[in-house]
């Protein structure tokens, strides 16, 4: 009995020893090769350029930047708080709650609005989020919740003033893709003049 299953036992080993070698060789031997894309920053940059480049440009020399907003869109400023809140609305339509807006204020601070954000409870709206990243090298709060209308906005200090790029929805169903493109390329082309 012993020497009838002996062949069969070596024919196992062989099987397990050629899975083995074959598993080794395709696994482990086998390199594979991935091409990966490499971008350049100043491919990217370009990218982003070309795709804004019909796009109209508005510059506040008081506050020292610009932005680009497309040419199909169109800008009104307002006065907030007399001279010490200016805020300027772009949009697309008349009348449409959704904007993208840059707004600077002269009298507060990046520290100072954390806390108020954090305070800040609106019933029955989610809690407003808070995080801290870096915006065109600076130190920036990104946020986004219900104040007075749904929005996602940057805040950042720049020359002691605090600035928000915002883009206000009204009610976060109102959100849409177009918009939020819009929004990401205007905040990529904002620039310091001073």
């Amino acid at each position: 009995m012993f020497k009838k299953s002996i062949p069969i036992i070596l024919v196992g080993l062989s099987v397990v020893v050629a899975v083995l070698v074959l598993s080794w060789v395709v696994f482990v031997k086998t390199e594979v090769s991935v091409q990966v894309p490499v971008v350049s920053d100043n491919s990217v940059m370009n990218s982003k350029n070309n795709e804004t480049a019909d796009w109209l440009t508005y510059e506040n020399e008081k506050y020292g930047y610009r932005i680009k907003y497309p040419k199909d869109w169109f800008y009104e400023v307002q006065s907030v708080n007399e001279d010490s809140q200016r805020r300027v609305v772009f949009n697309y339509k008349k009348d449409n709650k959704n904007h993208i807006a840059i707004t600077v204020d002269v009298n507060n601070t990046l520290e100072k609005l954390s806390k108020e954000l954090s305070s800040i409870q609106i019933y029955n709206a989610p809690p407003i989020t808070q995080e801290k990243i870096k915006f065109h090298g600076l130190d920036a709060i990104y946020s986004t919740g219900d104040l007075l209308g749904y929005e996602e906005s940057i805040f950042f200090e720049y020359n002691k003033k605090l600035f928000k790029i915002e883009y206000h929805t009204g009610k976060i169903e109102n959100k849409n893709d177009y918009e939020l493109d819009i929004y990401n390329k205007m905040m990529d082309s904002f620039k310091f003049i001073k």
